[in-house]
């Protein structure tokens, strides 16, 4: 019974995204941003679940891919086409294309690295979605959306492994109820809050990166001096 807890969540994130897609097509903009907060807090919960309770499983993973493509993918991305980047034209429709093509690379190549006990990397699509979505409610103009959107989708097709910590599990559930309160509320100072945990967790994956490199230094300076 505990290992269905997880894979109930994630149906709820496939839900709220069918929700957000409605709210967004009704214009009722304050819909599809909570609908967008707790299908994140209830992925947020599935993982932390799943964590806790060792109830991972390849039906799971599976789900968990669909749910997320739809419920932190399509959905804000529908959401900020309608509000923002539809008034850009043919260039707002085409990034929003080429981001929902980098959602769905970034899921199919992380389920193929997860039973080869590869280490999972591109930015996390719950990261993805609220970026995008909470820039969007907190109207960021169509431009500046614009390169958001296209760097967010570039930071998911990088290879680059995105930091993880021993506490994980607590960080997951403060998230999941923050995301809540963030829900209920739609009050601003949270939400601007939100947004720049995101941004500053999407810039973390430069750091192995930047590690990869300093430890390249001392090969080239033999190089240099051969």
């Amino acid at each position: 019974m505990r290992k269905a807890v997880p894979n109930l969540l994630t149906l709820g994130v496939l839900v709220l995204g069918f929700v957000g897609v409605e709210e967004t097509l009704r214009g009722n903009w304050d819909g599809s941003l909570r609908a967008l907060l707790l299908a994140a807090a209830l992925d947020m919960g599935a993982g932390w679940l799943a964590l806790r309770w060792k109830g991972r499983s390849a039906m799971g993973g599976e789900l968990d891919s669909l749910a997320s493509l739809a419920g932190l993918g399509m959905a804000p991305l529908l959401f900020a086409y309608e509000r923002s980047l539809r008034f850009l034209g043919p260039a707002g429709l085409l990034a929003a294309c080429a981001a929902a093509a980098a959602c769905a690379i970034r899921l199919s190549k992380n389920n193929e690295a997860r039973p080869e006990g590869r280490e999972l990397a591109g930015l996390p699509l719950p990261v993805f979605g609220l970026g995008l979505g909470l820039a969007t409610h907190l109207s960021l103009a169509p431009a500046p959306l614009l390169g958001l959107l296209l760097g967010l989708a570039l930071l998911m097709l990088l290879d680059w492994g995105y930091l993880r910590t021993p506490a994980r599990r607590r960080i997951l559930l403060a998230l999941f109820l923050f995301l809540g309160f963030s829900a209920a509320t739609l009050a601003d100072p949270a939400l601007r809050l939100l947004l720049g945990m995101g941004l500053l967790y999407a810039l973390a994956g430069h750091l192995p990166a930047l590690k990869r490199l300093r430890l390249l230094k001392p090969a080239f300076a033999g190089q240099d001096a051969a």
